[in-house]
């Protein structure tokens, strides 16, 4: 069986597409007949004209999954329940009075909500692990026949004790990470304890988006070289087997 991972929104969009391009993560995992929007991006409008051209319509979406509560994670998601015209399924960190926005109170009635209090398996290939850090940050595993892939918006809490319970519970290395990895001010200082971090996780490869900045993206590629280490921008997509 297939598995399909598309950029739904991120600060880049593919070269010569009609996707936007805009601050904020999100991701659309197609599994298990299912298909789960990872964070909502900052702007609805954005939001909705890229699932478009992906070919997704609100109604298509079978979960939201909050990775947490920054507006470029959680911002689009009024807009979402608004086009669809039945409630969905939304996992978060947090109780809805929790995540202060008055548009998401508001739609309070199209929100089946679960409050994530640890490993949530959400479909036979995809799990969310956490809450991680200060900011009680999720991240998901797609469960591949290579290995698990894992996808996040920011490691906010470092990566390593993330990539350690992925190993806990899949007892295997991480295959790839797609996503954001936390680096504002790249530099050779601050990207190689990451680099010894991954190194010591069997070097996954990489597909990178969002606050991973553009230094952090070279600099990983100095460890790491062009080939495991490539652009995830709003547009593109991956296939597994599962």
């Amino acid at each position: 069986m297939n598995a399909k991972v598309f950029c739904a929104y991120n600060e880049g969009s593919v070269e010569n597409s009609s996707f936007i391009g805009a601050e904020g993560f999100s991701i659309i995992i197609d599994v298990d007949n299912q298909k789960t929007l990872f964070d909502t991006g900052m702007r609805g409008r954005y939001l909705i004209h890229n699932l478009h051209y992906l070919g997704i319509k609100p109604d298509d979406i079978s979960r939201v999954v909050i990775s947490h509560n920054h507006n470029g994670n959680i911002g689009g998601l009024p807009r979402i329940l608004e086009d669809r015209n039945e409630p969905t399924d939304v996992y978060a960190n947090s109780l809805l009075a929790e995540i202060k926005n008055k548009k998401l109170l508001q739609l309070e009635k199209k929100i089946l909500l679960h409050k994530m209090v640890g490993t949530t398996n959400l479909s036979e290939h995809l799990l969310a692990i956490g809450p991680f850090g200060p900011l009680k940050e999720y991240v998901v595993i797609l469960k591949t026949l290579a290995g698990p892939a894992v996808i996040a918006s920011c490691y906010h809490c470092g990566i390593e004790r993330v990539l350690l319970s992925v190993k806990e519970i899949t007892s295997q290395n991480p295959k790839c990470l797609i996503g954001g990895i936390h680096v504002p001010k790249a530099n050779q200082t601050t990207i190689n304890p990451i680099a010894s971090v991954l190194s010591s996780f069997g070097s996954p490869s990489m597909y990178l988006n969002h606050c991973a900045s553009p230094n952090g993206v070279t600099f990983l590629r100095v460890h790491f070289g062009l080939e495991n280490v490539k652009d995830f921008y709003a547009g593109s997509n991956l296939n597994f087997e599962v």
